[in-house]
């Protein structure tokens, strides 16, 4: 793969990453608060909401692990998809750690 390659298939990834994180935005969270439902898992949880995401990422890096050892899921979810999700919810931890909620 040449670097033009990996630019644009690295723009497609990023493409994907953005199109579920909109998707997936009026799901999981308020309209008012894109954040609650990671706050809302702190406050359970008794821990920072910034190693809420921090324990997204590891579940999903914990699957990947499975899966490099089992090969890809049965249940629907590629490991592809797992990347994506990592990806999104680094995106999420960064915008919210930028918004110094926690400070």
């Amino acid at each position: 793969m040449n670097q033009t390659q990996e630019i644009e298939l690295a723009k497609q990834f990023y493409d994907k990453c953005f199109d579920i994180l909109k998707k997936k935005a009026h799901d999981y969270a308020q309209e008012d608060d894109c954040f609650s439902n990671f706050k809302k898992i702190a406050s359970i949880c008794e821990v920072p909401t910034s190693k809420v995401f921090i324990m997204f990422m590891t579940v999903k890096i914990a699957r990947l692990v499975e899966l490099t050892k089992k090969g890809e899921s049965q249940t629907g979810e590629s490991m592809q998809d797992s990347c994506l999700d990592i990806a999104n919810y680094g995106c999420l931890m960064s915008l919210y750690l930028g918004e110094d909620y926690e400070n």
